[in-house]
């Protein structure tokens, strides 16, 4: 019987194993997925933040570049406006160096007549030394804003001037220079186009490019605009994010590696506890051909010797079977927590189960005990009756063993409802300190008193008997403990039953 149940649970054990350690995987998998997605979001974010700080810093560098080529446009007007000047087959400038007042006038050459002359008292004049060259330059050169001075020629220098102002563009391959220049002064490697149109709202079609603000062209048509278009800036931009990038890649690397060695030590424990379970097993399997033999030749000699009631037969009758008790329970250690098996159930007389498990222990117990009943005398369930057998036998043996008082006392107290069989123990042993009393179901634990203590065992009995318990579809816990002793408690459910 415990044999068919073992091996039921063997399997049971082994799917809920794997199940177990699939679900692992999965909650791990879907981890490190959140991390990605979360990764991901983070630095689209910082990739959107970077891109819209690359965008002010070109447009601030084109803003600046286009000053320069502005400026750089109208130091090439001041300079064909000199030309102009210095050109005899235009105007000629008559010079009168006198001390007092000097003084110049301007002769237009194409229609012969003067159109201006200027004089200024020599008190008055910022120069050393009075000369042509030094009043020309005092009053075209050092004076380079035409706006200022251009009215002193009423007629053709006049209109020579607003032809080259409306005609003379910027410069575009200096525009381009300049911002090349500016481009490499901050690191920033992207290839650019001038784009010149009439439509003042052109903006970015794609991520491939990105399209400065868009800027009024001087001297050029009228309402025309120069942008400048940077293609495929992403790498760029990707490069001011560099830093997050490899912090982010170098944390997903340390917590995809975390997860691999949790993956490696899940299957690890899973072949140790196999192994374990396996050793156990042929260990236990290995002891019960022997006992079996043993018992068949003891029972042999009282079949022989009937009338010869021998003290030493029944001793090595009552040891033989607490070999095989504790035998089987190492066996069943190896039942795990929450896993149900299949196991054979009929009716079973509960009161008639428990006094044939206080017999036995009276035979074989080294102390004298005594034994109470209490609740419904005459109980009928349906449940596995070996495997109630060993539940009630583990108990009773603890509560014999650890009993310290020369004489135990045993209190079996049995009710039933609609719903559930509940059957409680109390002894007069040693009770369980606090601090132990959750860990003792657990397999092979025994409190650290007992343990160095001369009492014999192995620390399954109650995790046997708990397991047992939950695959007969009830449960076993510990109601209360004191120095007066404890009770355990055991339910079982009845269902539809009655």
């Amino acid at each position: 019987m415990l044999t068919d149940f073992r091996r039921a649970l063997d399997k049971s054990n082994f799917t809920g194993m794997r199940n177990k350690n699939n679900l692992h995987i999965l909650l791990i998998c879907v981890s490190l997925l959140g991390i990605l997605v979360f990764q991901a979001i983070l630095i689209q974010g910082d990739y959107l933040d970077k891109r819209a700080e690359f965008r002010q810093d070109v447009n601030q560098f084109f803003t600046e570049s286009l000053d320069s080529a502005k400026a750089e446009r109208s130091s090439r007007l001041n300079q064909m406006y000199i030309d102009d000047l210095r050109d005899t087959s235009i105007v000629k400038i008559e010079y009168d160096l006198n001390d007092e007042a000097p003084s110049l006038s301007i002769y237009n050459v194409v229609e012969q007549n003067y159109e201006a002359s200027i004089s200024t008292e020599r008190a008055s004049l910022p120069i050393d030394s009075l000369t042509e060259e030094a009043l020309f330059n005092h009053y075209f050169l050092n004076n380079t804003n035409q706006d200022n001075h251009y009215w002193l020629l009423h007629s053709i220098m006049h209109n020579r001037f607003d032809i080259y102002r409306d005609t003379v563009s910027i410069d575009q391959d200096y525009l381009k220079n300049t911002l090349k220049r500016k481009l490499d002064e901050a690191f920033i490697d992207v290839d650019f186009e001038l784009l010149i149109t009439t439509d003042e709202g052109i903006v970015d079609s794609s991520l491939k490019e990105m399209i400065t603000m868009p800027k009024e062209l001087i001297g050029g048509a009228e309402n025309d605009y120069i942008y400048a278009v940077f293609q495929n800036p992403f790498f760029e931009v990707l490069k001011r994010s560099l830093a997050l990038l490899i912090g982010a890649f170098l944390l997903f690397l340390m917590v995809l590696f975390s997860f691999l060695l949790l993956v490696r030590s899940l299957y690890t424990q899973r072949k140790l506890s196999k192994l374990k379970d396996d050793f156990i097993d042929s260990v236990t399997h290995e002891l019960l051909t022997p006992i079996a033999t043993l018992k068949l030749a003891l029972e042999s000699e009282r079949q022989r010797n009937k009338n010869d009631e021998s003290k030493y037969l029944k001793i090595a009758d009552q040891e033989l079977k607490r070999i095989t008790d504790i035998t089987h329970n190492v066996l069943n250690s190896g039942l795990h927590k929450h896993v149900k098996a299949e196991v054979p159930k009929q009716m079973v007389e509960v009161v008639s189960v428990i006094n044939e498990v206080l017999t036995y222990n009276k035979l074989v117990s080294s102390i004298p005990f005594e034994t109470s009943f209490s609740g419904d005398q005459k109980v009928n369930v349906v449940t596995n009756e070996e495997l109630l057998k060993t539940v009630l036998n583990n108990l009773i043996d603890n509560a014999i063993k650890y009993c310290d008082k020369g004489q135990a006392c045993l209190a079996v107290d049995i009710k039933k409802s609609m719903s559930e069989l509940v059957i409680r123990i109390e002894d007069n042993g040693r009770g369980i300190p606090p601090e132990h009393q959750e860990a003792i179901f657990n397999k092979f634990y025994r409190a650290p008193l007992l343990a160095h203590e001369s009492i014999k065992g192995l620390g399954v009995g109650l995790f046997v008997s708990r397991s047992i318990m939950e695959s007969l579809g009830g449960s076993l816990g510990l109601i209360s403990s004191s120095i007066n002793g404890s009770v355990f408690e055991i339910k079982l459910n009845l269902g539809d039953e009655n």
